[in-house]
């Protein structure tokens, strides 16, 4: 995860049917709890959209980062100014027999909330040449 600045609350979203989206995201939210390349003082908040819940790790007086699974979130229009959808990238992206990841980053597009593409590259884990990821999206978000 390279160097960013969060200056005020992000979320990250992710969908639950994107194998490995959810620890990508707490990679982000550890490094910025650990000041890796970000502003010194963060917090790191994990919550679940369903129960509304969220544990803070650490004390903030700069920035926030959230990571919520956007399965629903994103149904009811609960999402934040700066939130991005976290889309991991594998050779298994739009593979799911029920197309609700393809459904959620289409979602996430009409509600004008950017997605983050994270290409993972070790083939141990699922990375893949990009144009097969490219292959493997569907029709209606080319």
């Amino acid at each position: 995860v390279g160097p960013h600045v969060f200056q005020r609350l992000v979320t990250i979203f992710v969908c639950r049917g994107n194998d490995g989206a959810l620890n990508v995201a707490v990679e982000v939210a550890a490094a910025a709890r650990e000041g890796r390349g970000l502003l010194s003082k963060t917090t790191c908040r994990r919550s679940r959209a369903s129960t509304g819940t969220s544990t803070d790790t650490r004390a903030s007086e700069t920035a926030t980062v959230e990571v919520r699974e956007a399965d629903g979130a994103l149904d009811g229009g609960d999402n934040r100014a700066d939130a991005v959808l976290l889309l991991y990238l594998t050779n298994r992206i739009f593979l799911d027999e029920s197309g609700a990841v393809a459904r959620l980053v289409r979602r996430a597009i009409d509600q004008r909330i950017p997605v983050a593409l994270v290409a993972e590259q070790d083939p141990a884990r699922g990375g893949c040449p990009f144009r097969q990821c490219l292959q493997q999206t569907p029709q209606v978000l080319q």
